[in-house]
């Protein structure tokens, strides 16, 4: 079979896009076509399927609110003063990346305020905020806000995204392209880069004040730390009482589903906002250039590239992002809908995991399976 992804490759991966979407309409609309000549087993997989979410429910209920209690107690806990006794920590930097696009300047400001309240050492935060060529206003907006906040981090740098020849317009290329200029900007001031984590964050993401010293914390502390990516609670909560009622209820359950995944290691995967050591990033070749959905893929390529150790760790500390909004009722849902749909595109990685779980061979088969039987 490895022999086979090899040697046709653009084949075989076109037949995984096919067969991805093939097999979801395939399962949507059998009972339609299978229930007249097997009633009897459509009834039986039906109720298979009931019992899967009822058991899917109840793990996601007592992991939430063993993660609610873990993240009550973390709050309350002195994060700079338990990193500041490991070694390393007085060395240590946090590189903050910013991917934008035509992004409202007071949610870049309010984010960027947020960063500047951290209690880590800010001498040592590097702050990128990634522009995008294409955006008549990302040169403008940037210089406009490294100007308000100079001397509020240690380092602000701004980077502009051009699109290349074989580029994905996306977070992903826009991350991959920064983060080379970081190491570029790191290289010439002499800053060692395996001494320096790099965390993707969303535009309209606010990290709790003592993030990175938590994150500091847990990271010199980690004799593992090139093999794991770090991630704290991502909470749909900081326009929760803005938003009209349906959706409040759909992005309280998907806060409730965040917060669960921080007990669940063995299946964690980072999305959204995440941080991981750059020199891993560097190691694997960076971001991908030429796919939609960047979290899931850079995990698998680190896994794909390092092997088994890779995992995601929580961090139990609240990381506060808008739920979709609009000025309407109707505009809401319709962004809610959005939303959705471009979260889906994360399917995307179904085909790139099953090729990775055939060609890399150096990883043991149970691992290997254990993990695509998660995503699927």
């Amino acid at each position: 079979m490895r022999r086979f992804f090899t040697r046709y490759p653009n084949r075989t991966r076109r037949l995984l896009e096919i067969l991805v979407p093939g097999a979801s309409w395939l399962l949507i609309t059998m009972p339609l076509w299978l229930s007249y000549g097997h009633p009897a087993l459509v009834a039986y997989l039906i109720i298979t399927f009931d019992v899967y979410w009822l058991y899917k429910s109840v793990t996601l209920a007592i992991h939430a609110v063993k993660s609610f209690l873990t993240l009550q107690a973390h709050v309350n806990v002195d994060w700079r003063r338990q990193a500041g006794t490991l070694a390393g920590f007085s060395g240590l930097y946090h590189a903050v990346i910013i991917p934008e696009y035509c992004e409202p300047v007071h949610i870049l400001r309010r984010t960027l305020a947020n960063l500047a309240r951290q209690d880590y050492p800010h001498e040592r935060l590097i702050i990128v905020l990634a522009t995008e060529d294409k955006d008549p206003h990302g040169r403008e907006t940037g210089m406009m806000l490294k100007k308000e906040f100079d001397g509020a981090f240690g380092h602000f740098l701004i980077t502009r995204h051009i699109l290349h020849h074989g580029e994905v317009a996306g977070k992903s290329s826009n991350m991959a392209w920064a983060a080379k200029k970081l190491v570029a900007y790191l290289k010439i001031r002499g800053l060692p880069v395996d001494r320096v984590t790099v965390t993707s964050c969303d535009a309209d993401a606010l990290l709790h004040p003592k993030y990175f010293s938590a994150l500091a914390c847990q990271f010199l502390a980690d004799p593992h730390r090139m093999f794991h990516f770090y991630q704290g609670a991502i909470l749909f909560y900081s326009n929760i009482w803005r938003i009209p009622l349906p959706t409040r209820v759909i992005n309280t359950l998907g806060s409730i589903w965040n917060l669960a995944l921080l007990s669940q290691q063995s299946r964690f995967i980072n999305f959204s906002t995440y941080s991981l050591a750059l020199d891993t990033a560097v190691r694997v070749g960076y971001w991908d250039v030429d796919v939609i959905p960047e979290d899931y893929h850079l995990f698998f390529k680190v896994y794909f590239a390092m092997g088994e150790r890779v995992a995601t760790r929580g961090i139990f500390l609240p990381v506060l992002v808008d739920a979709a909004e609009s000025r309407t009722f109707i505009g809401t849902i319709i962004n809610q809908y959005e939303q959705s749909k471009r979260w889906a595109w994360g399917v995307s990685d179904i085909p790139y995991v099953i090729r990775g779980v055939f060609l890399h061979g150096h990883i043991a088969i149970f691992d290997r399976m254990r993990r695509l039987l998660f995503l699927l």
